[in-house]
């Protein structure tokens, strides 16, 4: 009897024994699959950790191109040959993503802007490289697109009194076709009729967007100078000064999306007029002027340069005077645009390695 209760006790144990074997293999099975998921959630943190760093690196290049071109230094681009780099700007970025940005000339009217930006956490770097094409302003080519001190699609008044002349190129340029034109006034230049046609094409219908100032209504322009002395170039009204000074080297583009009536006052550079456009008695303005609208040049207005009316339903009348030094207008000209830049057509951002 006691040799089969000896007996029976065994089964007991056996199962006793399987069972912890059975409890140690599921802590080993549950072990490895906390170690796999640990693992596995540091390598996403990586990677996220990664990813967010690229996308510092990313947004510290393409603010770089922006910054440069908000503080672009015209006048040393203007300066830069072929080949040869500016540095526009450096720095770092709140949360540590350094930053640069230069600029190279690739040809006259052609630029390079690279952007560079850099984000390091303990010894991972990430790093990011843009390029922005940008078409700078070639002032020769717009000046030597001038060819006649007037030019008109629509009806064009020289009233008798008035004087439009041009040293070199045409006096007035106009289609023999034009219904309404009144020529009474002195005119002279080589020729100083043209009338061979203009179909409105002109390439400074692509200077609005870059305008350093916005005109409408009516307003008497005058140079501005601060208190030590210097133009004043943020000041309301200063259009530069085309008799010297220290507004001598001012020349804004100017764009007036409404009609506009300039009450006398002087100013100088590319004014963009897409309403109707009164120069009034006293006004003097050197440079160009590119009207869409009608325009009235009044008895007692002078323009130093030259007028293009770009719309066939436009009317301009002349009253006072008009007249075209070409090297006074591609001074002009040069001042308000070289340097300058614009959004050049089809792709602007490339990637750079």
């Amino acid at each position: 009897m006691e040799l089969a209760g000896a007996v029976r006790a065994r089964p007991s144990a056996d199962r006793n024994g399987f069972a912890l074997l059975s409890v140690l293999l599921v802590l080993v099975v549950v072990g490895s699959g906390l170690a796999a998921f640990a693992a596995s959630s540091h390598a996403a943190a990586r990677v996220a950790d990664t990813r967010a760093r690229v996308l510092e690196a990313r947004a510290a290049a393409t603010g770089a191109v922006h910054a440069a071109l908000g503080t672009w230094p015209t006048a040393e681009v203007a300066a830069l040959a072929p080949g040869d780099t500016l540095t526009l700007a450096a720095g770092v970025m709140p949360g540590g993503a350094r930053y640069a940005a230069t600029v190279e000339r690739l040809a006259p009217s052609l630029a390079l802007v690279r952007g560079y930006g850099a984000v390091r956490r303990g010894v991972a770097l990430a790093e990011w490289r843009v390029g922005r094409l940008v078409a700078l302003g070639d002032h020769r080519d717009l000046a030597a697109s001038v060819l006649a001190a007037v030019s008109a699609v629509g009806p064009l008044t020289v009233s008798a009194g008035a004087h439009v002349s041009a040293d070199g190129p045409a006096g007035v340029r106009l289609d023999s076709a034009a219904i309404g034109s009144v020529l009474e006034g002195t005119i002279s230049g080589t020729p100083p009729v043209d009338p061979s046609g203009f179909d409105g094409a002109t390439p400074f219908r692509g200077l609005a967007p870059a305008a350093d100032r916005v005109e409408a209504g009516a307003l008497a322009p005058a140079p501005r100078v601060d208190g030590e002395g210097a133009c004043d170039e943020t000041a309301a009204g200063n259009w530069g000064d085309p008799a010297g000074g220290a507004c001598g080297g001012y020349a804004p583009i100017i764009r007036a999306p409404a009609d506009l009536v300039v009450e006398g006052g002087v100013g100088q550079g590319v004014l963009i007029a897409e309403g109707d456009l009164v120069l009034g008695p006293g006004a003097v303005f050197r440079g160009l002027v590119l009207a869409l609208g009608d325009v009235h040049v009044a008895a007692g207005a002078t323009l130093q340069g030259a007028l293009i009316a770009a719309s066939p339903g436009a009317a301009v009348r002349v009253e006072g005077e008009v007249a075209l030094l070409p090297s006074d207008l591609a001074d002009a000209v040069r001042q308000a645009v070289a340097g300058r830049p614009f959004d050049p057509p089809g792709r602007r951002w490339i990637p750079l390695f």
